[in-house]
């Protein structure tokens, strides 16, 4: 299979051997798609939009990070889509 690094001993690409979304073959799993795209992390992306009625989208960061209680918020997103990808790629990496 090309683009996959074989690491595991059943030669079974994981979700850490590409560079694509486990949601869609044809999404590269970057930050943008994480943020706002991705249906696994649809939940806390509604979440935090409605928590801090600012939607996330690159040029609204500045808003997400002006004030305390939604910053606090954006990054307590930030924290859990970091640990499902943990999960999802199988790390034990704390952030």
């Amino acid at each position: 299979m090309e683009g996959f690094h074989v690491l595991n001993k059943g030669n079974i690409p994981t979700f850490a051997d590409s560079p694509y979304c486990a949601c869609a073959p044809d999404k590269v799993h970057d930050l943008p798609h994480v943020l706002k795209e991705c249906p696994i992390f649809v939940k806390e992306s509604a979440e935090t939009e409605a928590g801090t009625a600012v939607q996330i989208l690159r040029e609204n960061f500045p808003d997400l990070l002006s004030e305390d209680k939604i910053c606090q918020l954006f990054l307590t997103f930030c924290e859990r889509v970091t640990g499902k990808i943990s999960k999802m790629n199988g790390s034990t990496a704390r952030y």
